[in-house]
């Protein structure tokens, strides 16, 4: 899995994610990850034969969305939205593995 800008401090969640290093926002998830800036991501995503799965964290107005995408096909295979919450944290990304695990 692969964040896309979250920890680099790109605007607008530069203010946001200074508080979280890279190993305290992923405690929660068990599986192999690589945290990458946006350029290397979409070089990843062009190069890669089989696709790659990333995240992609959205923030609209006061709600946040976390899903992950399958680059080979392009659709996104988890998706969640909620309510009043603008900040990344270990459990969105938690969310993620324990869906992982009930597959």
């Amino acid at each position: 899995m692969l964040l896309k800008f979250i920890l680099r401090g790109e605007p607008p969640f530069d203010i946001e994610t200074q508080k979280w290093k890279p190993e305290d926002l992923m405690e929660k998830y068990k599986y192999a990850y690589k945290i990458v800036s946006s350029a290397e991501l979409s070089k990843m995503i062009l190069d890669s034969a089989q696709g790659i799965y990333y995240v992609m964290y959205t923030v609209s107005s006061n709600n946040e969305t976390v899903s992950v995408t399958n680059s080979a096909q392009g659709n996104i295979i988890y998706s969640k939205y909620t309510y009043f919450n603008t900040t990344l944290n270990r459990n969105d990304i938690g969310k993620i593995s324990k869906d992982i695990d009930s597959k």
